[in-house]
């Protein structure tokens, strides 16, 4: 398979007015397509949609859903993350090549930042 990039994600929610309130307002995402039962958000080549499902497993039950977002400069989102009252999962951490800093939206998802430091060293095999 010649697989290039992730296009679509799809996250199921039981309260999409406040993942979309959230998803807007505290990440400012740029929004796509906004109807009442799904959202999208696209982010460059990628797109990020919620969807409606009242069945769906409360994510603070889970470990499996986690996606993160690369920024310029991590120590200031996390001031305006901590300012617009998010909850995170713990401290700015170094991790290899990257500053990661986790927290949760309205439906108990991890979410992440990046910030890469420096060039990932070329791995022998993909």
């Amino acid at each position: 398979m010649d697989i290039s990039a992730v296009s679509y994600i799809l996250v199921p929610v039981r309260d999409l007015p406040a993942v979309r309130q959230w998803y807007r307002e505290v990440l400012e995402l740029p929004m796509g397509l906004n109807g009442d039962s799904a959202v999208e958000f696209c982010l460059g080549e990628l797109t990020l949609a919620f969807y409606v499902c009242p069945d769906a497993v409360d994510a603070g039950e889970t470990e499996g859903l986690y996606f993160a977002f690369e920024v310029d400069d991590l120590q200031e989102q996390y001031q305006v993350l901590k300012d617009r009252g998010v909850r995170f999962a713990g401290d700015v951490l170094q991790k290899g090549n990257r500053l990661v800093l986790d927290f949760f939206d309205p439906e108990g998802n991890r979410v992440g930042l990046t910030q890469t430091l420096y060039p990932a060293p070329p791995s022998a095999e993909r």
